[in-house]
């Protein structure tokens, strides 16, 4: 009987972490192939990273070579930085550190730099099985800043993972999904004080809503508040102000530009995350579940919110373009309704409207085509002051991960195509 107890506890402790492995490859899939499939299409050098000692070669070098190579990268800097003014860090670093004493594992979390992935994967590592939405739950997670004291020795050994971006690219992004899209919460959060701050002779409905902030003005806002040493909403402060850089040594620090490259190396070289996360359910990803997450929250919670600031018509041009900068769909597919047609139109019309656009769109360059050339038309409309004042607030971005200053890199000249005119 013993031996058929026995047996019976395997067998379920096998399921269970046979459950567990499923799961996190499902999330690997989710996230890797739809948060995370912009940023992997060009070289390093197309992407605007510095040599650093690379060859002509350098496209052949393993991702272990990635990794020596940024360390060394933020170690020469650290100490160039530490005869200037410092990092003057804007958040405090333990509080945005996630510990997974169990699994040897720590994470920095940094606002579109990859975070609901490594936060969805290590709330499953805690125990959480319902992946979808895992990345927005933290209640699974244990913070530095509340780890148990009997725990802080152990931290100091764990695999310490943090992601970095390109500030150019990370600063448009969070501009698209918090000031551009029908985002109210983060309209009245941000946008209004922006538009308070910054525009001569606002309209009432600006000043009320902070609805349509363009990203001129946000970029003056943030140069404003910068000079001022006023903190502000984290998805917009420089990399480099998180995660205590010079002061942390990291094991692995990824790119979001090789988000993929990136995190199959460190699942492979974490014995923890090797057990348990099964990246050979990593083969094809859909962007299926963008369209239909942004369209509910649009048609959701949001949309009485929306409807106080702005036309329905107006809000889902403005995630049909959101959609296009992001690569999802082509710039070439029109916005398929006219005003009368966006009052009436049910989530279930408008959603299976977008998969339409998406399977017509197919595949190809021209997704990466379609970022560089957004990419390149906001910048452009910067005033050149504005635009040397912010590559003063993210020196310390390009001189620890290697980025480049030269916006020319990173977009596409002449494109006829206006991601940002709506008329």
């Amino acid at each position: 009987m013993s031996v058929v107890v026995r047996w019976l506890g395997n067998r379920l402790r096998s399921c269970r972490r046979l459950r567990r492995a499923v799961v996190l490859g499902v999330t690997v899939t989710i996230f890797i192939l739809v948060l995370y499939p912009q940023e992997n299409t060009d070289s390093s050098h197309a992407r605007g990273m510095r040599p650093l000692k690379r060859s002509n070669h350098d496209h052949q070098l393993s991702p272990a070579y990635w990794f020596v190579e940024r360390r060394e990268q933020l170690r020469g800097a650290c100490r160039q930085i530490k005869h200037r003014s410092g990092l003057q860090p804007f958040l405090t670093y333990t509080e945005h550190v996630i510990v997974n004493i169990k699994n040897n594992i720590s994470f920095c979390e940094i606002p579109k730099v990859g975070s609901m992935f490594w936060r969805s994967v290590l709330s499953v590592l805690a125990g959480k099985t319902d992946n979808f939405h895992t990345a927005f739950d933290k209640e699974w997670l244990t913070y530095l800043s509340a780890l148990a004291n009997r725990d802080k020795p152990h931290y100091a050994a764990t695999n310490k993972i943090v992601f970095v971006r390109n500030p150019y690219s990370r600063l448009l992004s969070s501009y698209i999904d918090k000031l551009f899209a029908p985002n109210p919460f983060y309209w009245n959060l941000v946008g209004k004080d922006i538009v308070k701050t910054v525009r001569q002779n606002p309209t009432v409905d600006s000043l009320r809503c902070g609805h349509d902030v363009t990203f001129p003005e946000l970029v003056r806002y943030l140069i404003i508040m910068d000079n001022k040493g006023v903190k502000y909403d984290s998805h917009f402060v420089p990399v480099s102000r998180h995660c205590s850089f010079c002061d942390t040594h990291y094991d692995f620090i990824g790119h979001v530009e090789t988000f993929r490259e990136d995190v199959a190396h460190i699942v492979n070289a974490v014995p923890q995350l090797k057990k348990q996360v099964n990246l050979s359910a990593v083969e094809s990803g859909t962007d299926l579940q963008q369209l239909e997450r942004n369209s509910h929250n649009v048609f959701g919670m949001r949309k009485d919110r929306i409807l106080k600031c702005m036309t329905f018509h107006e809000a889902l041009v403005r995630l049909w373009r959101r959609w296009q900068v992001r690569g999802i769909l082509h710039k070439s597919e029109k916005f398929p309704l006219n005003k009368q047609q966006s009052s009436s139109v049910t989530f279930e019309d408008f959603h299976k409207m977008a998969v339409a656009a998406w399977s017509r769109s197919g595949s190809g360059s021209w997704k990466s085509t379609n970022r560089k050339e957004a990419l390149k038309e906001a910048f452009s409309d910067l005033d050149p002051d504005d635009l040397e004042k912010l590559n003063v607030m993210f020196e310390n971005d390009f001189l620890l991960f290697g980025y480049s200053r030269d916006i020319e890199l990173y977009g596409e000249k002449g494109a006829d195509y206006k991601y940002f005119k709506l008329d």
